[in-house]
């Protein structure tokens, strides 16, 4: 599975998700043949579509997701009743640095 971001001129990223499962080099020198269009292109994934125009991609980002291990894939499959089945959720932390912007007079 991979993750495309697509930066271009005045405009937000664009982000679409594709089930390809081919090597991320491989995969970008693909989408390199994008940017040597002059023409307006339409991207199509396995998730979506969009319509670009080439010259004003700044650049395309790709990043490699990983597949869920299989026992996980199990356990989304199941129904939702023996998910949640007297089972307390666990508090996830994660160390990240977080900005936080404050107004100060």
């Amino acid at each position: 599975m991979k993750r495309i971001v697509i930066f271009q001129q005045n405009t937000p990223a664009v982000e679409m998700y594709d089930d390809d499962e081919s090597e991320v080099i491989e995969y970008t020198n693909r989408l390199t043949q994008i940017l040597e269009n002059t023409n307006i292109t339409v991207l199509e994934t396995s998730e979506s579509s969009v319509v670009l125009r080439p010259s004003k991609i700044n650049s395309i980002v790709v990043y490699p997701i990983d597949p869920l291990p299989k026992d996980e894939q199990l356990q989304d499959e199941q129904p939702q009743e023996k998910k949640n089945s007297k089972k307390k959720p666990k508090a996830k932390v994660e160390d990240e640095d977080e900005d936080i912007i404050t107004d100060a007079d």
